[in-house]
């Protein structure tokens, strides 16, 4: 694909709903870090993002985080992609699919975003969530949590992760959906919260963020 951004607003293909190729058979893309896979990334944001004239939506893209292809023939293909956006206004990223259909290496112009849609990930059980990286994303959102508020420190500590979910975001980045089982260590008393952690395994903690700390409700 050439250079997506000359004129590409001006020449833009409506968002259409089609349906993605659901009964045919995709192929993994081994690398969706490559060049021609960000781009096709990226002229579904930048379409997206000016498919309503009258107001432009801050989005960009940040990377993309899995993606299949399939051929339609002619020499045209669909790339189903999952892509980690980032609203430029407010700071916050959010996963969506879409489906591009072109032809590698003609005009963006000749390419359509067949979908764009916000993206309800896989989670994948944690086998073992007893296991020292599972117990450390615990221990530092109990921590984190506890010192929000610089004005009242809570008195709180990880008794054990219960039970958790991963899924992957991007460039080795991973969220941790957890259960966890707290103690007030002031009461004795000891409750159940749900987290979610993002961080890159490995990393330092100061790279890691406790995006939401909430009570959890156990289904009945």
């Amino acid at each position: 694909m050439r250079s997506l951004l000359p004129l590409l607003v001006a020449a833009l293909v409506a968002v259409v709903a089609f349906p993605d190729g659901a009964d045919a058979v995709w192929t993994p893309i081994a690398n969706p870090g490559t060049l021609v896979v960000k781009q096709v990334g990226n002229f579904a944001v930048i379409v997206y993002s000016n498919a309503d004239p009258r107001k432009h939506l801050p989005l960009q893209l940040v990377n993309v985080v899995r993606g299949e292809t399939q051929p339609v023939g002619n020499g045209i293909t669909d790339y189903r992609l999952v892509l980690n956006v980032k609203n430029t206004d407010t700071g916050s990223t959010a996963l969506y699919q879409c489906v591009v259909r072109g032809k590698p290496g003609s005009r963006s112009t000749a390419w359509v975003l067949r979908s764009f849609v916000p993206y309800d990930a896989v989670w994948t059980p944690i086998a073992n969530p007893g296991t020292l990286v599972v117990k450390q994303v615990g221990n530092f959102a109990v921590i984190v949590y506890s010192n929000a508020d610089p004005r009242k420190h809570l008195p709180l500590q990880l008794v054990n992760v219960v039970r958790g979910e991963t899924q992957p975001v991007g460039n080795g980045i991973t969220d941790y959906r957890l259960v966890l089982n707290v103690k007030n260590t002031d009461t004795g008393s000891t409750a159940l919260y749900q987290c979610v952690v993002r961080g890159k395994p490995g990393s330092r903690s100061t790279t890691w963020v406790l995006r939401s700390f909430v009570p959890y409700t156990q289904a009945a």
